[in-house]
């Protein structure tokens, strides 16, 4: 079985480009994500995507700013010590 990557960043940014990932790219994308950061700032014109707690985060905070919307996430695999 592949090792889980080490985790390696704080924070992963991802400013209007989350949103257009192709459906099929999203889960295993936010997967990897999750096991190699603490935390994920996204950024979108809407609440897309929709990042569900099975992908590996957590949301801790919602704000919209001028339609903006912005959420932070914390990685679940730090709850479990990976």
């Amino acid at each position: 079985a592949d090792a889980d990557p080490p985790r390696c960043y704080h924070l992963v940014v991802c400013s209007y480009a989350m949103h257009v990932l192709p459906p099929s790219f999203l889960f295993p994308t936010l997967q990897q994500l999750a096991l190699a950061a603490d935390a994920l700032l996204l950024i979108s014109p809407h609440k897309l995507p929709r990042v569900e707690e099975r992908t590996g985060w957590v949301l801790l905070r919602h704000l919209v700013v001028e339609r903006v919307h912005v959420r932070l996430f914390t990685s679940r695999t730090l709850q479990y010590g990976h």
